[in-house]
């Protein structure tokens, strides 16, 4: 079936679904996808298994089962923002101090709105735009596939948000009279041949991506954080954090890993809010690199 053929006569569709029926669907392929074929199953339990060194096996498994159940509820939300109405996604997508904005859009500063995938980030990607006065930018790494490339672009952007690829985020900033937000997933794990961090995250030796250090830094940007919590199946509710307000008042690697630390909060106290499948470990330290923790850890 080719790409148009599966938008127009199941994607689409599936989108206009309410929500009871596209959750009985997510409950379905939750039992296909962990159940009967085990999709990405050994990197989950490794990773959990890694991060949550105290946990029994028992409470590894439970912890794996709802993630899954967590997992395929994205899925099935993410297919509905192709057609969800604005109104609706509003009662879903809540801010709850959005005002933290206000005073930096006054006073002209740029922010750079850091998060991970946590929650449901691409609902959050598709109406934060909505919680702060900044015209924002966020930041997407194009799939290699054209048609679902631009597919998802239009999805992400029908609220108002400008998009723009990794590769372009740097020039983003400082180039606009109107205060810009540019907002970053950070918990990526980073490509070989780029720059890194290397911090303690999860019990377990990270590669974290600098980029969003470098152009805080260089540009004096606001970092804040954007903690995207599950209320109830649905609904979420976003609090900001500030990072720092004044970026080049810290010492190397402070921004990156103060963030690294919130990411680590909020994974611990609902881990299967994350996502496990990705091969965040993927990348191992080599000897010329330092780890480092400018940070001092409770």
């Amino acid at each position: 079936m080719g790409n148009k053929l599966l938008y127009n006569l199941i994607v689409k569709p599936l989108s206009w679904l309410p929500f009871w029926m596209l959750y009985v669907i997510s409950d379905v392929a939750k039992f296909f996808i962990y159940t009967v074929f085990g999709y990405r199953k050994k990197v989950v339990l490794t990773n959990m298994r890694n991060s949550f060194p105290e946990k029994s096996e028992k409470e590894i498994s439970k912890l794996a089962s709802e993630f899954y159940s967590h997992f395929t509820d994205v899925i099935v939300e993410s297919v509905k923002l192709f057609s969800i109405s604005e109104a609706n996604l509003a009662k879903r997508m809540v801010s709850v101090n959005s005002e933290l904005f206000d005073s930096y859009y006054e006073e002209g500063r740029d922010i750079i709105m850091v998060s991970s995938h946590f929650g449901n980030w691409e609902m959050c990607a598709t109406f934060g735009q909505h919680h702060m006065p900044h015209s924002t930018r966020g930041v997407y790494m194009p799939m290699k596939n054209k048609y679902w490339n631009e597919k998802a672009k239009t999805s992400r952007s029908r609220f108002g948000m400008n998009l723009v690829p990794r590769k372009e985020a740097i020039s983003q900033l400082g180039i606009s009279d109107v205060p810009v937000a540019l907002i970053l997933l950070v918990d990526q794990s980073p490509h070989k041949d780029k720059r890194c961090y290397w911090t303690n995250f999860l019990n377990q030796e990270t590669a974290v991506n600098f980029g969003m250090e470098r152009l805080a830094t260089d540009h004096n940007a606001v970092v804040i954080y954007g903690d995207i919590q599950k209320v109830k199946r649905g609904y979420f509710e976003v609090t900001y954090t500030v990072i720092s307000d004044d970026p080049t008042s810290h010492p190397y690697g402070w921004l990156t890993e103060k963030t690294t630390l919130k990411i680590e909060e909020i994974v611990r106290e609902n881990p299967q809010y994350w996502l496990w499948t990705h091969k965040r470990w993927k990348r191992t330290r080599r000897e010329d690199e330092e780890l480092c923790n400018v940070i001092e850890k409770a």
